[in-house]
């Protein structure tokens, strides 16, 4: 894992050089060799990630409670949430790649998706790796009732890795088209959307879950990072309006009160959620005898 961690950052060293990024002005044809270079660094991250994560942990790590609230969320399961954060995490990736179409097929298109695809292949590796290195437990392994206690990834939370991608797609693509985009209005919607969908995938994570509040913070946050780290290495000039830093931050608030007002069947806290479910009372069923009776959700 060290070795791959390794080439990693060669490999980003070797392709954001100084030639590399005085040449990335975001309206100019690049050089063959940038474009040829910067593909196969997005190729072997997204290979780097692909590799770590085969490393399934079989045995957990650590399972830190220095956040306040994650031990809030031990025993939470629900599939419903874990499925429709699924569904946004594609749309909030698909939405820049269709705009970015719409914008122009020219040479500008290459150079946002040079930009777009090696942000996410690094957010891909980075996520991938961290994850098996903490193998820690995610919240629904506590639970009495859930998934199968031999579920593929249940040693993989920290940290989020929909928290990361999606936010990491939603920066660089709202980026990217508000660079190339004149009329501010498209631009301040696009930015609340994306990060809407962002924000409402990686609180989703929570509600089904999948992650703690930790867990999902910290992808937001390495996310963003590496998508603005993208994004200057590669030139980027272009300074975003008040406005689209007020819409951004609109569509977080936005998205995160949707994912929590959400109705979900079966996403109780806690470690004693199934005796939630139930209610006790005095039973009788032959005289001279007296019982407990249990009714309520089995």
């Amino acid at each position: 894992m060290r070795r791959i961690g390794g080439a990693l950052v060669g490999g980003l060293l070797l392709t954001w050089s100084s030639s590399a990024r005085a040449q990335a002005a975001p309206n100019q044809e690049r050089s063959g060799a940038y474009y040829a270079g910067n593909v196969t660094l997005t190729l072997a991250l997204a290979g780097a990630g692909l590799v770590a994560g085969a490393f399934e942990p079989s045995l957990p790590g650590t399972d830190p409670e220095w956040f306040p609230g994650d031990r809030s969320l031990q025993s939470r399961y629900s599939s419903l949430p874990a499925g429709v954060s699924d569904v946004l995490l594609l749309v909030t990736l698909a939405t820049p790649v269709l705009t970015s179409f719409a914008q122009g097929v020219n040479f500008q298109l290459a150079n946002r998706g040079i930009v777009y695809s090696e942000s996410l292949a690094l957010n891909f590796a980075l996520n991938s790796l961290v994850k098996v290195v903490a193998a820690r437990p995610r919240p629904y392994t506590y639970a009495l009732e859930g998934p199968p206690v031999s579920g593929r990834d249940r040693y993989m939370s920290f940290y989020s890795g929909h928290s990361s991608i999606s936010f990491g797609a939603a920066v660089t693509g709202s980026y990217l088209f508000a660079e190339a985009e004149p009329a501010l209005g498209f631009r301040y919607a696009f930015w609340g959307g994306e990060l809407f969908l962002a924000a409402m995938t990686a609180n989703l994570r929570l509600r089904a879950g999948k992650h703690y509040y930790s867990d999902v913070i910290v992808g937001a946050l390495v996310g963003t990072g590496l998508s603005v780290g993208t994004l200057l290495l590669h030139g980027a000039d272009y300074l975003p309006e008040p406005g689209e830093y007020a819409a951004a931050g609109g569509g977080i608030v936005l998205g995160t009160l949707l994912a929590q007002l959400l109705p979900v069947r079966g996403d109780e806290p806690g470690p004693y959620a199934l005796l939630q479910k139930l209610e006790f009372a005095p039973w009788a069923p032959r005289s001279g005898e007296l019982g407990l009776l249990a009714s309520g959700e089995f």
